[in-house]
This record gives C-alpha cells, sequence and structure tokens, in this order.
C-alpha cells in the first residue's frame, strides 16, 4: 500500500514530466528552420541523427504528419514546424512543398543530400526487396533525377548562403554540415542509421 509521502513523489513526478513534455512542444521563437530536401535513400535518416548531434529538436517521418500533408491540410503541418528545429523525410523532402517552406518560414536553411544514381537505385531496390514493395525501376530513377534538377534549379542562386548539397558517404561532410549551420561538431562523421538497421 502507499504511503502519503510515495502519492506525493508520484503526483510530483507525473507533473514534472508533463512539464517537461508542454515545455518541449511550445514554439521556439526566432530558431531558424533546418530542412533536410534530399530524396528518400541518400541518407535523410543519418541527416535526422545529425542534426540530433547538434542538440535540435528533430522531425522525421511521422506518420500523422504525412497523413496531413496528404490530406492537403498544409497549415497543420506547418503549425507543427513551429515546435521544431530541424526535418528530414517526407513530407519535408517534397520539392512541391519547397517553395512553401521557404516563404513561410524566411531565414531557414536547406540541406539537399545527392548520391551517385546507381548507389541510390541499388538503395532503393533492397529497401523495396526487403519491405515487399513492387517497384518500377526506371520510373523511380526518373524521379530522383527529376527531384535533383527541380532543387538545384530552385537554389541556384542560393548555394553556400542558405543551401547545401552533400553527400552522405563524403568524410567531411558532417564537418561541413556543422560549418554550414555554425555549429560545433560532435562527431567525426555522419551516422549510417539505416546500414546500422
Amino acid at each position: 500500500m502507499h504511503t502519503i509521502i510515495d502519492k506525493i513523489i508520484h503526483i510530483t513526478r507525473v507533473r514534472v514530466w508533463g512539464f517537461r513534455l508542454k515545455l518541449f512542444l511550445l514554439p521556439r521563437k526566432n530558431v531558424p528552420k533546418v530542412f533536410c530536401i534530399g530524396f528518400n535513400k541518400t541518407g535523410t535518416t543519418s541527416m535526422g541523427s545529425a542534426f540530433e548531434s547538434f542538440g535540435f529538436r528533430n522531425l522525421s517521418y511521422n506518420k500523422y504528419v504525412h497523413q496531413l500533408y496528404d490530406a492537403g491540410q498544409f497549415d497543420k503541418v506547418l503549425d507543427i514546424v513551429s515546435k521544431y528545429d530541424s526535418f528530414d523525410d517526407i513530407p519535408w523532402n517534397q520539392h512541391r512543398f519547397l517553395a512553401t517552406l521557404d516563404q513561410r518560414f524566411p531565414g531557414s536553411k536547406f540541406i539537399h543530400l545527392e548520391r551517385e544514381s546507381e548507389d541510390w537505385l541499388k538503395s532503393l531496390c533492397k529497401w523495396h526487396d526487403l519491405i515487399g514493395h513492387s517497384y518500377d525501376k526506371d520510373k523511380a530513377l526518373e524521379n530522383y533525377l527529376n527531384h535533383n534538377r527541380i532543387v538545384r534549379s530552385y537554389f541556384k542562386e542560393r548555394e553556400g548562403k542558405d543551401f547545401i548539397i552533400l553527400n552522405i558517404k563524403d568524410p567531411l561532410g558532417y564537418a561541413k554540415l556543422a560549418e554550414f549551420l555554425e555549429v560545433k561538431p560532435t562527431l567525426q562523421q555522419f551516422p549510417h542509421e539505416n546500414k546500422k538497421r
């Protein structure tokens, strides 16, 4: 049977954690947003881990956010953005969403990940085979190359300012990212998250 002191301790713990959760979900003002806009299978999960290594509040793939995006409820998606610092994966890497993010969050930084086409396609095929999805290799490659063209065109005058292109396999990529974001690196190179899994 719990004593009164045990109950007080329990209630206090619940309230402290509730306060911490509310504090985490509060919008952060004057903090530039960072968006990883690389296509899937370019290292977006590793980029998310890199963001977290800098102490950023990172939002990666989230089923609820994805559903909101697919339903066209962009205002709700954008409200969620205010609660985090950095973002990777869908829907943040959708090129049709680029201008919206860019205009809604001025001063944001954008990181585009690219891989050698054959390397990217090989990774995609492994992933689809693993989860048992059917796919069209030619169409997938076309979509990947088209995404890269659109992103490069959109940011063609801004590279090195608020836009950078990185390769997750570049041994100096993590250091370049830290320099671009003006933060102190805490790792030697990018964590290869999906490779570990």
